[in-house]
């Protein structure tokens, strides 16, 4: 090898790093980086579970069980560092380009200009980046899917089961991960059965390589599969959320690039779950077990696919447009945003795919026509493996797998473009004309603008996250930008008065609470704020009229009731709050401050005993609760010896 070429591995990875020194350091101050949040939520209570030595509870696995079980080690060996996982997995993902050095000079080995320009493109791929600093399972799949790649070419190359077994293993390391590759596990098969060198031989069958790459798979698919059918009792393969993911790509509301039914299933994740076995138990009847609730989503959307074979293949049509345009499509929030607001150094790198992909596609036919074995071979597995998304939906994180090996296949790509125009003349414009053109078509269309991700929505995210760290103020700002961006944000008015009201900018909340009663005059949670704003500035008035519009609305909560009823005392109304008191407690038995002035109404009337049986059931809830406890003791100074 060329000294300098053995140079190129060694500068991409150390720019690789600086580049996630740099990104870490900017990424460290945002509201996300200690709040995890859906997905991230859900790996770190899983590993919090792990770590406590709860290794069986979510057995059968709903999702794959690599990456929450590494970590689950991480919180076993350094507690809960969220930011110590963050930086670790970017140590990680800086071999990445090494790993596409060694996979571009054994597919393209007499081409290392077209490795060391991919080589050098991974490294600076921001959004590769990106994902390795999430607690997702993505942060493990660049790398593994340029490993599998590099590995299956280093298999192809010579007659040795002990390469292929070694591919079985890196095979069902990604299965556990991202179960969906084990589509591409059959063409791995049949590849080990004749590929040696550049040729696919006939006849030949080399079945010792055949069983080494099914050994080596099931090496780590199998006690995954066991532990399922062991302990958690039910038939599952590695994970079994197949069924609902296909279903939410696949049904009448599917939109191809996001997990959508919101007609059937609440938007959060776990609402989301939860309504997805409810829905199939109720069509079934009984009880069911994890697979057959997949069994049940898949069978809803085979069923879609039967009666609307139209619409199913212009969704299909659809998704492959989406995963072959430059869209970074987010999934629980926007990935340019996020660039833009907290993290400027990867910015540059959401342009990269409006190029890379088509270009990619030039490289894949070039090389699945003249490639020899290697080419046919990469473009095979990067070709199932991309059907394996469209066949669900299309976002950045699930195209993550592909990006270092659709890197070099669009490098290779541009220079057989360049190569044309250079040797054909005009005609060899026409090939860089048609890629010119598949570009623009794919990125400028009308299902392409249908992919608006909401600003407002994204500092809505984090104005909540801010909340829930008890930032106020951050909140506040982040919460007053989304209402800049869409004055009718739903709920957003309301969430702005409330945290004025935290901070006691009374005049301000209510400002806020009657702009959400214009946009939504019906929001009895909204009517019961501005109430309690109006009652906290004095006027008891205007509280006592807003409270009975939010119970005229259907809110019929506690709280709201009991702050009523003190408005009606205050306003000399003691009938009146004495109902209110008591649909409070009958809305929450539990409420003691409702028993309470139900027991002091009594007490202003002179009709002490009858106040001390409601003192008593405070006590009965909250044994020391020193306004019970003081009220009853003054109760029986006030009644005879006897």
């Amino acid at each position: 090898m060329n000294p300098r070429s053995a140079r190129v591995p060694v500068l991409a990875t150390i720019l690789s790093l600086l580049l996630r020194i740099a990104y870490y350091l900017q990424i460290r101050d945002n509201p996300y980086f200690a709040t995890l949040v859906m997905d991230e939520g859900f790996h770190d209570l899983w590993a919090r579970e792990i770590a406590a030595g709860d290794l069986t509870g979510r057995i059968p696995f709903f999702r794959a069980p690599l990456y929450p079980h590494l970590l689950g080690l991480g919180h076993a060996l350094f507690g809960p560092q969220t930011g110590l996982f963050r930086g670790l997995q970017l140590l990680l993902g800086a071999v990445t380009p090494a790993l596409t050095w060694g996979l571009a000079r054994r597919l393209l080995p007499d081409r290392p200009g077209v490795a060391a320009a991919a080589t050098f493109l991974v490294a600076l791929d921001g959004i590769l980046v990106y994902f390795e600093a999430e607690l997702l399972l993505e942060s493990l799949l660049a790398s593994l899917g340029t490993l599998l790649g590099l590995v299956l070419l280093w298999a192809g190359e010579a007659r040795s089961a002990a390469r292929w077994g070694i591919v079985g293993l890196v095979l069902g390391a990604f299965a556990i991960t991202r179960p969906n590759v084990l589509l591409f596990a059959p063409a791995a098969f049949v590849l080990s059965l004749g590929w040696a060198g550049d040729r696919f031989r006939l006849g030949r069958w080399r079945w010792r390589s055949a069983l080494a790459l099914t050994a080596g798979t099931c090496a780590l698919v199998l006690p995954v599969t066991f532990l399922n059918a062991g302990i958690g009792g039910d038939r599952v393969l590695v994970a079994s959320q197949g069924g609902l993911n296909f279903f939410l790509g696949n049904n009448e509301e599917a939109n191809g690039w996001s997990a959508t039914a919101p007609s059937l299933m609440r938007i959060d994740w776990w609402g989301g779950i939860e309504d997805a076995n409810a829905i199939a138990e109720e069509a079934a009847g009984r009880d069911l077990r994890p697979s057959e609730v997949s069994d049940y989503w898949y069978s809803r959307a085979f069923a879609w696919w039967r009666e609307h074979p139209g619409d199913g293949l212009a969704l299909l049509a659809k998704k492959i447009v989406f995963f072959l345009s430059g869209i970074e499509f987010g999934n629980n929030r926007s990935i340019s945003l996020f660039f833009r607001e907290y993290a400027p150094i990867g910015s540059p790198s959401l342009l990269l795919a409006y190029a890379m992909l088509p270009l990619a596609l030039v490289g894949a036919l070039a090389l699945g026509r003249s490639g020899g074995m290697r080419g046919r071979a990469i473009v095979l597995l990067a070709g199932i493996y991309a059907l394996s998304v469209v066949l669900f939906f299309v976002t950045a994180r699930y195209r993550v797998p592909l990006r270092p090996m659709l890197m070099v296949l669009a490098i290779e790509g541009a220079r057989r473009l360049a190569l044309g125009v250079r040797r054909g003349g005009w005609r060899g414009l026409l090939p860089a004309a048609a890629t010119l053109g598949l570009a623009v078509c794919i990125n400028v269309n009308p299902w392409a603008r249908e992919y608006r991700p909401s600003e407002a929505q994204f500092y809505q995210s984090v104005a909540d996250v801010h909340r829930e760290n008890g930032d106020l103020l951050l909140s506040v700002e982040a919460q007053e930008r989304a209402l800049s961006l869409d004055p009718t944000y739903p709920k957003g008015n309301l969430n702005l008065g409330t945290m004025y009201m935290a901070l006691d900018r009374v005049p301000e909340a209510i400002r806020a609470f009657e702009r959400e009663r214009v946009l939504d005059p019906s929001d009895g949670r909204n009517l019961a704020s501005l109430a309690r704003a109006h009652q906290r500035s004095g006027r008891v008035e205007d509280a006592d009229r807003w409270y009975a519009a939010a119970e005229e609305a259907g809110l019929e909560d506690a709280p709201t009731l009991y702050n009523h009823a003190l408005c009606l005392e205050r306003l000399g109304r003691p009938e009146g709050a004495d109902s209110l008191y008591h649909r409070a407690v009958a809305a929450d038995s539990t409420f003691t401050d409702a028993w309470n002035n139900l027991g002091v109404l009594r007490a202003r009337a002179g009709r002490i005993e009858e106040a001390i049986p409601y003192w008593e059931k405070v006590l009965r809830i909250r044994p020391e609760d020193p306004q019970a406890l003081e009220n009853l003791a003054r109760a029986r100074r006030r009644l005879p010896d006897d």
